[in-house]
């Protein structure tokens, strides 16, 4: 097993070369997300004050389907604007597991999957 130092240590790695290579952006995108144990990743901006936002990449473990644009809908109600810069969160830190899938998120998201199959 790798020390997780080693992990982070070949993360940075990965994000410095994809100044070089932007191709690479998938893949680090990936890291990033394992390592904190996640299933998405996905560099952004966001103002909670105007409620905009913008993210040119991401990353999703579940789905290779086309992910409805966050920005446009559901960063106006974006609980995660009271989260520290830099503080790693998840789902669970922002609504209850038995909550979630009821919420309009996660019907979406389902529907997607269903339209969108991943290939074997």
């Amino acid at each position: 097993m790798i020390p997780e130092t080693e992990l982070l240590s070949e993360l940075i790695e990965a994000i410095y070369d994809t100044t070089l290579n932007r191709a690479l952006w998938p893949g680090v995108l990936r890291k990033s997300a394992e390592f904190v144990g996640g299933s998405a990743s996905s560099p952004c901006s966001k103002s909670a004050a105007s409620k905009t936002g913008n993210s040119v990449l991401h990353w999703n473990s579940k789905s290779d389907a086309p992910v409805s644009n966050y920005f446009d809908e559901y960063v106006k109600t974006d609980s995660v604007a009271t989260f520290d810069v830099g503080q790693v969160y998840s789902i669970e830190d922002c609504i209850a597991d038995a909550e979630f899938p009821e919420t309009r998120v996660a019907k979406e998201r389902a529907r997607s999957a269903r339209r969108h199959p991943r290939s074997k």
